[in-house]
């Protein structure tokens, strides 16, 4: 999803500013899902969770929602 191969701030990249927006999200559901790994004390920002899952009809079948985990 990165279109350049080289570090760039995301402020000059909307591409860029998706993925991390995308990848935020994710994070707070799993760890929403997850708090065993995260920690009780971690408290998930529900509005980014939200956000999220109205991405979920483009999740493939096959992620855990959304999240497709490499070895």
């Amino acid at each position: 999803m990165i279109e350049d191969v080289i570090m760039q701030d995301s402020r000059y990249n909307q591409l860029i500013q998706a993925t991390d927006l995308i990848a935020y999200g994710a994070y707070q559901l799993h760890a929403q899902t997850h708090p065993e790994i995260w920690g009780a004390t971690h408290r998930p920002v529900t509005d980014a969770i939200r956000a999220y899952r109205k991405m979920a009809p483009r999740w493939l079948p096959t992620s855990e929602h959304g999240i497709i985990w490499c070895p």
